[in-house]
């Protein structure tokens, strides 16, 4: 039984990290959106 539970804790850790990496990426996305959005609009105004 122990051994079972160690099983589903080492499971959910590595879920967690990838969760925690996925976020990372998704915040990382956002703010290069939000960066290139930038630059599209000072293209924009610039024409």
């Amino acid at each position: 039984m122990e051994r079972q539970v160690s099983g589903w804790s080492e499971a959910l850790s590595a879920i967690g990290s990838r969760w925690e990496k996925a976020n990372a990426d998704k915040a990382r996305i956002t703010e290069l959106e939000r960066i290139l959005g930038r630059k599209t609009l000072e293209i924009e105004i610039l024409k």
